[in-house]
């Protein structure tokens, strides 16, 4: 997108819809709210884009329910009870070309730009920044196999993290990366141009990693963020065959980038989402399937599916009977898993007793699927001031040049603090530059 400063229409961008159920991961800790803070985009037509519409990149499921109504309808447990109550809605939003959550978004903001005269430009990709004694004068870009230079007043890097470099990877997370669930075009390229520029990057071990399923998309295989792991009658465990997470936590991926400080590689990896057939029987839906090689495993006998996954039999099998005990009572010792608001709300099934996300595992058949360290966005880059400007490494400001999202050193670090962890951060920087930019 060309640096041209823009606000968003009035007449075309829709307000956000009413607060959902969600409550923040951190509920219980001051200024934490039971429910209310997350909202949904509204659904908004596509057909208002114009010949821009084809360019709005699909969803990997187009299901057409926003993210307020997934969690009020606990649709992830019972999915056929939230389709009788949504259906109506899903078929009027089909006929007329309305589109929700993170399409909802992209198109809200891509009608703005046009509407005020924002070029955009598609097939582009940026080689460098231009600089003058020191000052950001613009953007050298690769456009249709032509190399452009736009001179510009002030550039703002907003081009993503660098899960989709390997060398990045290799160099900041060693170690096995698959199911990324990010846009692949997030190659690290501001993160490169930035320090080029002479900006210092910061956080570049840091980023939001999560359980997904594999989909194909876009022609390859990559991550879907997936909820399955949240309901009862399932864990997770490491080779030993041991827990060593509550699996329901928002922050999960803190515990999958732990790593061995002798060997720095990581410290629970692989690790295994194990199923029985209690789950099997009452979540069909989301119970993983042979999608991808190697994805899906089934035994009579826990010790069996151990085998199978190479794990520790005994482990395995001492986890799932103490695991059980945990779910009869109600109450996790050894992880606090249901012990929070979150646990009870975020993907739970209300109707289980006495805990929605505790279930024994005892009844067979028995199932796996690998837990992945999947990344949902890396969160290292440039560091920044309050105004979003890119520092060097004395502290300095560089001079027209600016950071929002995750090309920036990330605010929020590897934490999660709710939906839109990635989004929230990019807006609200984009918005904090954008206005500097244009002020300067």
């Amino acid at each position: 997108m060309l640096p041209k400063c823009c606000n968003l229409s009035k007449r075309t961008v829709r307000p956000v819809s009413t607060p959902n159920l969600d409550p923040d991961p951190y509920a219980e800790a001051l200024g934490g709210m039971a429910f209310g803070r997350n909202v949904s985009a509204a659904p908004i037509r596509i057909g208002m884009l114009g010949t821009w519409a084809k360019k709005v990149r699909r969803p990997t499921v187009d299901v057409r329910i926003n993210y307020g109504e997934v969690i009020d309808t606990h649709f992830f447990s019972n999915p056929k009870k939230g389709m009788r109550r949504l259906l109506p809605r899903l078929l009027w939003r089909k006929l007329m070309g309305r589109h929700v959550r993170g399409n909802a978004l992209t198109i809200g903001l891509l009608k703005g730009c046009l509407d005020k005269g924002v070029e955009i430009w598609t097939e582009a990709s940026a080689r460098k920044l231009c600089q003058d004694d020191g000052r950001v004068t613009g953007i050298e870009v690769d456009h249709d196999g032509e190399v452009k230079t736009i001179a510009a007043g002030s550039v703002i890097l907003a081009s993503g993290g660098f899960e989709w470099n390997p060398e990045m990877m290799a160099e900041h997370f060693p170690g096995p990366v698959e199911w990324t669930a990010s846009p692949s075009t997030n190659t690290g390229d501001g993160q490169r141009m930035a320090a080029d520029a002479g900006a210092q990057l910061d956080r570049m071990d840091q980023a939001l990693i999560m359980g997904t399923t594999p989909v194909t998309y876009e022609g390859r295989i990559q991550g879907q963020p997936a909820a399955d792991y949240f309901l009862p009658h399932t864990m997770i465990v490491n080779r030993h065959g041991k827990r060593f997470v509550n699996e329901k936590q928002m922050n999960i991926g803190l515990a999958f980038s732990e790593r061995d400080p002798e060997t720095g590689t990581p410290r629970h990896l692989p690790a295994w989402r194990i199923y029985d057939g209690q789950y099997a029987a009452k979540y069909p839906h989301a119970l993983p399937k042979a999608s991808v090689p190697g994805n899906h495993f089934r035994a009579d006998t826990l010790a069996e599916l151990a085998r199978q996954i190479d794990v520790d039999a005994d482990g395995l099998v001492e986890t799932a009977k103490r695991f059980s005990e945990f779910a009869r009572t109600g109450t996790d010792e050894d992880f606090g898993r249901g012990g929070s608001i979150w646990d009870r709300n975020r993907a739970a099934d209300p109707t289980h007793k006495p805990s929605p996300t505790l279930g024994t595992i005892d009844k067979p058949p028995f199932y796996a699927m690998p837990f992945k360290a999947s990344f949902l966005g890396t969160k290292g880059g440039a560091r920044t001031n309050e105004r979003g400007q890119c520092l060097r490494a004395d502290g300095t400001a560089i001079p027209g040049l600016y950071a929002a999202g995750n090309v920036m050193a990330n605010s929020f670090g590897s934490r999660g603090v709710g939906a839109g962890t990635t989004l929230g951060p990019c807006l609200t920087w984009g918005y904090i530059a954008g206005m500097d930019a244009a002020a300067t």
